[in-house]
Formats: C-alpha cells, structure tokens, sequence
C-alpha cells in the first residue's frame, strides 16, 4: 500500500486474482495479440495503469472499455508509463473496466500491463458464458475496421479489435475471445505466395514465431471460428486447389486434435469466396458433426472500411451471422 499527498492508492499488482488476463500467452499481463486483454472490477473513483511497451516499426494501440462500452482509443507511449484511466467516478458504484490490445502481434513491438493503482477495492469479475477462439488474417486483426475508405496506410492506427467481428460477437453472446491472426497470412501461404505466411503451422506456439508451445488444456474453447483463405486465393498462382484443400484438411484435424470438445466454425468471406468447393470438401471428409461452413456477408461500398477492407459495418453484419450460428449449436 502506498500514499498519496492527495488521497490512498491501493497497488493491485498483475498477478492478483481479481484481475484476469485474456488472451493466449497473458500470464503477466503481457498482451501478445489483438484481443488480448485485462479486465477488472471494482468501487473506485481513480484509477491508474502501469504499462510498458516496446516500439518495432509499429507501436501498439490500446482501448479502454467501461462497462462494456469503448470510451477510448490510444497509442501506447514507448517505455514504461503510468497512466490515468478514470478520474472523478462515483466510488460506490460497481465498474468494469477492459483494457484492450488493439493491434495484432507486430514483430519488435512488445506491450505489457504491469498492475493497477486505484483509490478502491476490487471484486472478482463476472465471468462470461462462453468461450471462443478466433483463427485468421488481416480481417479478423481488425485491419482498416477503423478509418475512413481513403486511408490506404499500413499503419497501426488503422487495426482495431473492438471494431471488429470476434470482438462484438463476443459482446453478442457474453463470451471471452481469444484470437490468433495475422495479416497476409493463409492456410497454405501468405498473399504473396510465401509458405512462411501458412498460419496453421504456428498454431501451437504460445506467441507466434517463438519456440514455446501453447498449452492447451489451460484454456478449451466451446467454439473455433476460422476466416483463412483469402490470402491463399489472392496467390493463386502459388496455392492450387487440391494443395488449399489438403491445407484446410490437416488444420481441421490439428483443431480436432488440440481441442476435442470444441465445435468448429469455417466461416468463409467478408473479402470474396476463397476456394468455396474445396472448403466443404475438406469439411465433408473430415467427417465430424461438430464441424460446419458459415457464408459471412460481403463487403460493399457501404460497407468498406481502410485498406480495402471491412470496415466497421461490414464486421457488425459478420458477428451477427455468426452470432445466428453458435445460438443455433448445443453448447
């Protein structure tokens, strides 16, 4: 406990029990991916946060949610900071507070949530309903969700994951959300045809790119969403069809094997149909009934967001498709 000239700051470290951390590879508040997050609840007026962050060629964004609703969005400054998040709220009321990495993992860009320092106490947060984990590319980190049409930029400020699909279907049906995306990549290769870019086979590692394997059993998702494949269509001149449909065929059974209860979602569009016959073969001789192919709706020129990609209209009509889908399972 430490004091302040002008009221008590209590320090709730990382590693207390009545924060939770979201997202794979989150043991110590470090936030990996998009998505990944820390969540708190409790009666304060003031509240602060300890961060560090290293910058690569890209600096991460974060955003601040408050019961459940975005109240801001913000570049994490280089270094260690302390940072005010609330000041001035009615400290008898009951707040839940999400801090939320907004960009995917960026090599050279680290982000850390050392702890909190509040004017309160904390109580143990709701837990959520379900659990679900979302496996894809530049759509599902979020890419050009946020920004205007003409903004063409391969900049961080212009991914997002509260703008984005997994995030709101999440808030759709109470879930926590895990997602393991990058931009460019595809089930066999990248956009450009380079086979360092095929996602499945970083899929049991705790951080993308690192040695260290991911430890399943500590977090079972009740569903996996799967959006891959249009980078692979995008390279077609490098992915045939039959190498796309073997790629899909081998994911389906790592998923299986890595996540025995989970049903499995392949929800296929937003930026075109990519190999839509060899998905549901793939689907279909894989022969599992906890197994099915979601259609999600097209972007348009309503509904393009930056970058050429979906934007945030386009992402809400994705969440709801989906949302339709998983209330329609035996969960």
């Amino acid at each position: 406990m430490t004091t302040n000239t002008i009221m008590q700051h209590i320090i709730f470290p990382i590693g207390d029990s009545r924060v939770q951390k979201l997202g794979r590879g989150n043991r110590n508040g470090e936030l990996h991916y998009n998505g990944s997050a820390v969540r708190l609840s409790g009666r304060f007026g003031e509240l602060w946060a300890d961060l560090e962050s290293t910058h690569g060629g890209n600096e991460p964004w974060l955003a601040l949610e408050l019961n459940g609703t975005l109240i801001s969005r913000f570049m994490a400054q280089p270094g260690k900071s302390r940072l005010c998040l609330l000041r001035g709220m009615n400290p008898d009321e009951v707040k839940e507070v999400t801090l939320i990495r907004e960009t995917q993992f960026m090599p050279g860009t680290a982000l850390t949530i050392h702890g909190f320092e509040l004017d309160g106490q904390l109580s143990d947060v709701r837990r959520r309903k379900l659990k679900i984990e979302v496996v894809g590319d530049s759509i599902t980190s979020g890419e050009g969700a946020v920004g205007g049409q003409a903004e063409l930029d391969w900049v961080s400020a212009l991914f997002s994951t509260v703008y984005a699909y997994p995030w709101k279907l999440a808030k759709l049906l109470d879930a926590d959300v895990r997602i393991f995306s990058q931009s460019g990549f595809g089930v066999t290769c990248s956009w450009e045809g380079n086979e360092f870019g095929a996602l499945p086979k970083y899929y049991g590692q705790e951080v993308i790119f690192s040695p260290e394997p991911h430890d399943f059993s500590a977090w079972q998702p009740d569903v996996i969403i799967v959006n891959l494949g249009t980078n692979d269509a995008s390279a077609e001149a490098h992915c045939d069809p039959q190498a796309f449909q073997a790629g899909v065929s081998a994911f389906l059974r790592l998923l299986r094997k890595n996540n025995p209860a989970a049903h499995i979602i392949w929800a296929a569009g937003m930026i075109g149909r990519a190999f839509p016959d060899e998905i549901a073969a793939a689907v279909a001789e894989f022969s599992d009934d906890n197994c099915s192919v979601v259609e999600l709706p097209e972007q348009t020129q309503e509904t393009l967001g930056a970058r050429g990609h979906p934007g945030e209209a386009c992402h809400d009509q994705a969440a709801k498709t989906l949302a339709a889908r998983i209330r329609g399972l035996s969960l």
